[in-house]
C-alpha cells in the first residue's frame, strides 16, 4: 500500500510551473498580436485618464535636477539653510517659481512676439519674393555666363511655391498656435493635477526609493538588487545630465544669438533666435538647421542681413563649439562620432524631432549596459578560466606526486 503513495518531486514540479507559465505568456501574445488594435485603445484610454499623473511624472523627472541644485548648493552655500524636510520643501518652492517664472515670460512675452513675427512675416513673403526675383536677375545681368533663361524659369517656378509658403502661414500655423494656446488653458485642471503629483514625487522622492528598495530587497537577492541600483543611477546620471548640459547649452546659444542680432539690428531676432537655440540641441546638424531659416529670411529681406547672419552665426558656433560646448557637456556621453551620427538618424526615421533630441542620450545609456554586460561575461569567463586552469594543474600536480 505504501508504495501507491503519491510522492512530490521537486524537479517535475519546477518543470510544470515553467511550463503553465510559457502556455500563459504565449496566450498572452498571441492575444496581443489578434486584439493590437483593442489593445492600443485600451492603453490610449488609461493614458488619457491618468494624463494628469503621467505629466505629473515627466514634470518631476524635469524639475528634479534643479530641486537638487537648489537643494544641495544654493540653500546650504548661500542661505546656510540646514538639510532637512523644511529645507527640501524650500528647494521645491525655489524651483517651480523659477519654472512657472520662466513659463510665464514665455507665455506673455515670447510666444506673442513669435506668433507677431510670423503673421508679419507672412505678409511679407509677396515683397521679399519680388526683392529676391530682382537679386537673382542683377547677378545675372553682371555675370554673362549665367543663363537668363534659366534664372527667369527658376523665378517663375519660386513664386507659387512662395505664394502657397505664405497661404500655409497665415491659415494653418498661425491658427494652430492659437489653438494651442487655447488647449493649453483648457488643459489647466489637467496641469494643477500634475503640478501636485510632481511636488508630492519631488518631496517624498527618499521615501519611494526607500519603499521600492524594500520590495527589491524583499523578493530578490541582496547583490542583485545592490547591482540593480547601482546601474540604475548611472543610467540617470547619464541621460540626465546630458539632457541638462545639452539645454543650458542651447538656451546660452540662444540668449547670446538674440543678442548678438540686437545689436547689429538684424529684424526678426527673437523669432530666429528661439529656432538657433531650439535646433542647438541636436548635435552636429542643429546649428545648420538652426541657420538655414534665418539667411532665408534674412537675406530675402536684404542681401547684407543675410551676409551678416552668416559671418555672425559662423563665429557663434565657433565659440560653442571650442569653448562652450566643452565645458559645458564635456564627454557626458562617451559615445563615438560615428554612434551619434547612428542615434542622431535612426531616432529622427522612427521617433521624428523628438527621436532627434533623445536618440543620443538613449543609444549612450544602451552602450554602457552593453558595456557593462560584456565586461562582467568577459569577467565570468576570467574566473571560469582560471579555475580550470587550477583544477589542471592540481591534477598535475597529483599525478606528479
Amino acid at each position: 500500500m505504501n508504495n501507491n503513495r503519491f510522492r512530490s518531486n521537486q524537479r517535475y514540479f519546477t518543470i510544470c510551473i515553467y511550463t503553465v507559465f510559457v502556455i500563459f505568456a504565449a496566450c498572452i501574445i498571441f492575444r496581443l498580436i489578434f486584439h493590437w488594435d483593442d489593445i492600443l485603445k485600451i492603453i490610449k484610454h488609461f493614458l488619457s485618464s491618468m494624463s494628469g499623473f503621467v505629466v505629473g511624472i515627466l514634470i518631476a523627472f524635469i524639475v528634479n535636477p534643479l530641486v537638487d541644485f537648489i537643494y544641495e548648493k544654493i540653500l546650504p552655500g548661500f542661505f546656510h539653510v540646514q538639510e532637512g524636510k523644511k529645507s527640501r520643501m524650500l528647494a521645491i518652492a525655489l524651483a517651480y517659481v523659477v519654472v512657472l517664472g520662466a513659463a510665464a515670460v514665455c507665455l506673455i512675452y515670447i510666444i506673442p512676439q513669435i506668433i507677431s513675427s510670423l503673421t508679419e512675416l507672412s505678409g511679407k513673403i509677396p515683397s521679399m519674393y519680388t526683392a529676391f526675383s530682382g537679386w537673382l536677375l542683377n547677378i545675372a545681368a553682371e555675370f554673362e555666363f549665367l543663363n537668363n533663361g534659366i534664372v527667369h524659369t527658376l523665378i517663375e517656378n519660386m513664386y507659387p511655391k512662395m505664394m502657397e509658403l505664405s497661404t500655409v502661414l497665415a491659415s494653418k500655423i498661425i491658427p494652430w498656435m492659437y489653438s494651442v494656446s487655447v488647449a493649453v488653458i483648457q488643459w489647466l485642471i489637467t496641469i494643477v493635477i500634475a503640478v501636485v503629483v510632481s511636488i508630492y514625487l519631488l518631496f517624498d522622492k527618499q521615501l519611494i526609493f526607500r519603499s521600492v528598495k524594500r520590495i527589491s530587497y524583499a523578493f530578490l537577492p541582496e547583490r542583485r538588487v545592490d547591482e540593480m541600483i547601482g546601474v540604475v543611477k548611472k543610467c540617470n546620471a547619464i541621460f540626465t545630465g546630458y539632457i541638462t548640459a545639452q539645454a543650458l547649452d542651447a538656451l546660452i546659444v540662444g540668449i547670446l544669438c538674440f543678442l548678438l542680432m540686437t545689436f547689429l539690428r538684424l529684424p526678426y531676432a527673437l523669432l530666429i533666435s528661439v529656432i538657433v537655440g531650439v535646433t542647438n540641441m541636436i548635435p552636429y546638424f542643429g546649428p545648420y538647421i538652426g541657420a538655414v531659416p534665418g539667411v532665408c529670411i534674412l537675406a530675402a529681406i536684404r542681401l547684407k542681413y543675410g551676409i551678416m547672419f552668416v559671418v555672425m552665426i559662423f563665429v557663434l558656433q565657433q565659440f560653442d563649439g571650442w569653448i562652450l560646448a566643452p565645458r559645458i557637456l564635456g564627454d557626458s556621453t562617451g559615445l563615438r562620432p560615428i554612434l551619434i551620427l547612428f542615434a542622431i538618424t535612426l531616432g529622427g526615421a522612427y521617433l521624428g524631432v523628438f527621436g532627434l533630441f533623445l536618440g543620443v542620450p538613449v543609444v549612450a545609456v544602451l552602450q554602457y549596459l552593453l558595456n557593462l554586460m560584456i565586461e562582467r561575461r568577459i569577467m565570468k569567463k576570467a574566473l571560469r578560466d582560471r579555475k580550470c586552469c587550477e583544477v589542471s594543474n592540481n591534477n598535475d600536480m597529483k599525478e606528479y606526486k
